[in-house]
């Protein structure tokens, strides 16, 4: 889901009467909040009202219940993808350095295999140990004291 599509649905809900919403049967379907009956008057306030087709009755509450939480449920799943998205930068970021580790890990690996390269090269050239020894500490950086 893009961002601007996401923003679109967040303004929406907030720009909406805040739920909850609930279906209310009168015969035909209403979307309302806070019904009640005081002195035989329903009072509530109305978010839809929907026609019952006796044939299509049980697609006509289905219908309901999913409008009556819609806001609950698009808010719900506006904060998972924002937390799901916070987790994946979070998840990048690692994966990110460990790369970057890596990177340092096989330049560091890419020198010590060439160090050993030069190091048989001095063992193979037949000069007296006390030569390799020399060599080798030089190669390394390594200081007699």
């Amino acid at each position: 889901m893009t961002d601007r599509i996401a923003e679109e649905i967040r303004k929406a809900l907030d720009a909406a009467t805040p739920g909850p919403w609930e279906v209310t049967n009168l015969g035909d379907v209403h979307i309302t909040k806070d019904y009640r009956m005081v002195d035989g008057r329903h009072i509530a306030m109305w978010i839809a009202d929907m026609y019952v087709d006796r044939e299509n009755e049980d697609q006509i509450f289905a219908d309901a219940h999913l409008i009556a939480n819609a806001p609950e449920w698009l808010g719900f799943l506006l904060d998972e993808l924002e937390r799901l998205e916070r987790e994946y930068a979070e998840e990048r970021a690692a994966h990110n350095e460990h790369v970057a580790e890596l990177c340092e890990l096989e330049k560091e690996n890419r020198r010590l295999r060439e160090d050993i390269e030069k190091i048989i090269k001095i063992l193979k050239n037949g000069q007296p140990a006390h030569w390799q020894a020399f060599k080798i500490r030089q190669l390394l950086g390594v200081t007699m004291e």
